[in-house]
């Protein structure tokens, strides 16, 4: 296939330039090279054509990047990396130079044709920075694009990769990215608003004409009309109950826990929103989500972590609210793992840990010279003893936590 390309754009391999310059990083090996790495004659000639084809590619001359632009050109990288990329899509000066060629055509591109062209890329390596890197381009760059049938396709797709791989940090981005432009807000909704509030949740909050009241600073354009309240709930509750089936099928799968947490204020906004809602969604979670996977294996930090920000960020009121439930959630949450500790006979140190995360919490709610408060922060300097003694090779980080405690 590639010496048809080849043959059919008139192009060798002697007349591609040989400058390391003008071919980029991805040809940065001379001949001798190239033929040192493969013995087999076969593989020898393949290697040499595929390099032939990449340096085709990089040589292309598209113009400056503000004058005109050689439709012919940009045409021809388009059809030279469809058929090279596929081969290898982690060649980021390839992706680089097709976006650069479909944007010099100034013409609404193909975004089936795109899609396509990543789909196979990813199938034959479905971790490939790039290969995702450019559907998400192309999703947010194509005009249109968040019409609901293109990214309930797309949310299928994500499915079905997270099936074959759930740990796949790549396709978790890429899906949170596709929730929020499903939600009505800025086209990435892995990022939070103006730094602080997660995008997921505000965007629930519509106004009377059904807009989105919260978005992203920086506005949102390029995105279509934001969907209707009832259009925004069925895209969490679907990403929630997604990530339910996850977490139930591996729990300790931290991608799709954190996935988790980027839903929450969007569940607790469904839930009436507030700090109630947020301390019932906390409690609900450590109930069915962190406790029986730390009893399962208290050894797997991906619950213990994401108890901590339950416990640590999600949960905690605001400064000017009340902290009476909170404290009464930390309490239960010490005693949780308080028999934890005793089933496993004090050799967990996750759960040392997490004891000492509500302990401190729970201390820092108290009122100055509370006896309670008191007894929490010696708890939880006897807490980072008992971690020093399991954990040896971090007893200087621990004895720096516990002066930096008491100081």
């Amino acid at each position: 296939k590639l010496l048809h390309f080849l043959a059919h754009h008139h192009l060798t391999v002697e007349t591609v330039p040989s400058n390391e310059d003008s071919v980029g990083c991805d040809a940065q090996h001379d001949e001798d090279e190239w033929h040192a790495k493969t013995s087999n004659p076969k593989s020898k000639a393949k290697a040499v054509r595929y390099r032939g084809a990449v340096a085709a590619v990089v040589g292309t001359n598209l113009g400056p990047p503000s004058g005109n632009a050689d439709p012919t050109s940009a045409r021809r990288v388009l059809a030279a990396t469809a058929a090279v990329l596929p081969l290898n899509p982690d060649q980021s000066t390839l992706w680089n130079r097709r976006r650069r060629s479909l944007q010099l055509l100034d013409l609404p591109f193909s975004l089936s044709d795109e899609l396509k062209l990543t789909a196979t890329c990813l199938h034959r390596n479905p971790k490939s920075y790039a290969a995702w890197h450019h559907r998400k381009w192309a999703v947010a760059a194509h005009p249109g694009s968040t019409v609901s049938g293109s990214l309930d396709a797309e949310i299928a797709l994500t499915t079905e990769f997270l099936q074959a791989d759930g740990r796949n940090f790549h396709c978790w981005n890429y899906r949170r990215f596709l929730a929020g432009a499903a939600l009505g807000g800025d086209i990435d909704g892995s990022w939070p608003a103006g730094g602080a509030v997660p995008t997921m949740g505000p965007q629930l909050v519509a106004t009377t004409d059904g807009a989105a009241s919260a978005h992203m600073e920086g506005g949102t354009e390029g995105a279509t009309e934001a969907p209707s309240v009832t259009g925004r709930e069925a895209v969490v509750r679907r990403e929630w109950e997604f990530t339910t089936a996850c977490v139930s099928a591996n729990f300790s799968n931290s991608s799709a826990l954190h996935y988790r947490s980027k839903l929450l204020p969007a569940t607790a906004v469904l839930r009436g929103g507030g700090a109630g809602a947020r301390l019932a969604l906390a409690e609900e979670e450590l109930r069915d989500v962190v406790r029986p996977a730390a009893y399962t294996d208290p050894e797997d930090q991906a619950s213990w972590w994401y108890g901590r920000f339950l416990l640590a960020e999600f949960a905690r009121p605001d400064v000017d609210g009340s902290t009476s439930e909170y404290a009464r959630l930390l309490r239960e949450e010490a005693e949780s793992v308080r028999e934890l500790i005793e089933v496993e006979g004090d050799k967990c140190r996750w759960a040392w840990s997490g004891l000492r995360t509500a302990l401190v919490l729970l201390a820092g709610v108290l009122p100055e010279g509370d006896a309670e408060r008191k007894g929490a922060e010696e708890e939880a300097g006897r807490c980072l003893e008992k971690m020093a003694t399991l954990d040896p090779s971090r007893r200087g980080r621990y004895r720096s936590i516990a002066v930096v405690a008491e100081g």
